[in-house]
């Protein structure tokens, strides 16, 4: 069964100081086992994430527009 986490931020994001080794200890220990990692402006964590976590990472991004986030 699918667990999932569908807007984390890492500390790749200006507002979060999550380290990517916490966050992937952390879903492991409440049986998350897939988050999607949406930094603001920056996809850079969400890929390092996809690298170290043995579950599935979607690799997303918030972006700022004229309108809003």
């Amino acid at each position: 069964m699918l667990k999932a986490d569908l807007h984390v931020h890492t500390c790749y994001s200006m507002d979060c100081y999550s380290p990517l080794d916490k966050i992937v200890s952390r879903c492991l220990e409440v049986g998350i086992n897939c988050v999607a990692v949406a930094d603001h402006g920056t996809v850079a964590g969400a890929l390092k994430l996809k690298e170290l976590a043995p579950f599935k990472v979607i690799v997303a991004q918030e972006i700022l527009t004229p309108h809003g986030e």
